[in-house]
Parts: structure tokens; C-alpha cells; sequence
């Protein structure tokens, strides 16, 4: 019997066939891994454009909401304007400024506070009746004031005339009161 050295066709054929094979094998794991990668990619996008949608959803939610609200500072500080406008004008401001006030209306509401024995009315239950609140006090014009007092017990409201003397002292007289 003589060995043979060279393989057969038939051995050949089963050999290729069988890399083939196993070539086969490999290029549809790297397929079905390669489908899978491009399936959970493409479920990212997905999700990242459904974020950036409501993102967008949301800031213009957002800027709607901030146009709204500067609309509504502009009408409050165009009320405000008016509000003071009724009452103490710019040209006070400038009158009592140029009569040695350099912050009139926290100068004259401060030296208030301190008039205590122009109120009318007498405290009750060991009150003593006094201007109370810088915020109930009101500059109305380059002579008028009006101011909320009380003891504790009863509270009213007062309209006072000041001067200010040519060296800047505020002097105050009660023009009338009630009490609430």
C-alpha cells in the first residue's frame, strides 16, 4: 500500500467547505451583532429626540411664560408711576430738595415718627398713641403727609402739614384725624 501525500479532491472539498463554513458562521455573528448595535443606536436617537422636543416644548413654554411676567412688571410699574404721580410729583421732590432735604420722603417720614405728641387722641389700656409704620405713611405733595397712628389698642389715620425752616427743621402741624 502506498501513502498518498497529497490529499484526495474529495478531502480538499471538505476541508474548503468546512472553512467556508466556519466563515459563514462568523460574518453572521458579526451581522447579527452589527444589527443589534444599529437597532439600540438608532432607539438613542430616538429617545435623544424625543427629549430635545420636550426640551424645546418646554423652554418655549418658558419664554412664553417670561414675556408674560415682563408684561405684567411693565403694567405694576406703569400703575406705580401713575400712583405717585396723583400724589407726589418730581417737582416736590426738587421743591423740598433745594430746602436742604437730600432724601425727602425717608427724611420727613423719619422726623414723623418722632412727633408723637400731635396726635390728638390719648392711648387706652396704658397705650401710648405714636406713628407706628413708615410703610402707612404717605407723602402726598411738598406740604401734605398722610400717616396711620395707634396705641395697640385703637389705630386712626392722620392728614399733617410740615415746613422746613431755611437751616432744614421739619416742624408739623395736625390738620385732622379719625379713628378707624
Amino acid at each position: 500500500m502506498e501513502i498518498q501525500y497529497f490529499p484526495t479532491a474529495r478531502n480538499l472539498w471538505m476541508g474548503l467547505s468546512g472553512v467556508l463554513f466556519i466563515l459563514l458562521l462568523i460574518s453572521m455573528s458579526f451581522a447579527l451583532t452589527y444589527r443589534k448595535m444599529a437597532v439600540q443606536t438608532q432607539e438613542q436617537v430616538s429617545e435623544i429626540q424625543k427629549r430635545e422636543l420636550k426640551f424645546l416644548s418646554e423652554f418655549q413654554s418658558a419664554v412664553k411664560g417670561e414675556s408674560k411676567l415682563k408684561k405684567e412688571v411693565e403694567a405694576l410699574a406703569k400703575e406705580l408711576r401713575a400712583i405717585k404721580a396723583g400724589f407726589y410729583q418730581s417737582d416736590d421732590q426738587i421743591f423740598l430738595r433745594r430746602r436742604g432735604l437730600k432724601a425727602p420722603e425717608e427724611e420727613l417720614k423719619e422726623s414723623l415718627l418722632k412727633q408723637e405728641d400731635l396726635i390728638p387722641e390719648k392711648g387706652v389700656l396704658g397705650g401710648k398713641m405714636r406713628f407706628y409704620d413708615i410703610a402707612e405713611m404717605k407723602v402726598l405733595s411738598r406740604k401734605w403727609v398722610v400717616a396711620g397712628f395707634e396705641d395697640g389698642h385703637k389705630a386712626g389715620r392722620a392728614l399733617l402739614e410740615f415746613r422746613i425752616s431755611d437751616d432744614g427743621d421739619i416742624t408739623w402741624e395736625m390738620i385732622d384725624s379719625y379713628l378707624r
